[in-house]
């Protein structure tokens, strides 16, 4: 289990090179990272599954579930310690982002 960062900002979901190395991933190829400083390089490429459970709202009495099969991210370019994952778009655009101040969902 890792801690994931929704960033609407990201074009790219990307894992962090520790999580990498916790899960012993195995690199699929490589395709291009564009930090948001313009710094670019093709970094090597994984798949995972990536699954979050989210908790409607503080009455609910389950989470719910999303998981996304074989979805391919790069890591990092600079070591983050805030988080494992950061959703990007890639992953966000395939549903539709709610976000209010009372509740989070993350519908499909």
């Amino acid at each position: 289990m890792g801690r994931a960062l929704i960033d609407t900002g990201a074009t790219r979901t990307c894992v962090s090179r520790r999580f990498v190395d916790e899960l012993a991933l195995e690199p699929r190829g490589r395709m291009l990272i564009q930090a948001a400083r313009g710094y670019a390089a093709r970094q090597m490429a994984y798949a995972f599954t990536l699954g979050l459970a989210c908790r409607p709202n503080e009455a609910a009495e389950q989470d719910t579930f999303y998981v996304f099969d074989q979805e391919f991210a790069a890591p990092f370019i600079e070591d983050n310690d805030s988080c494992d994952v950061l959703i990007g778009m890639d992953l966000i655009s395939t549903g539709r982002l709610t976000i209010d101040r009372l509740t989070f969902r993350f519908d499909f």
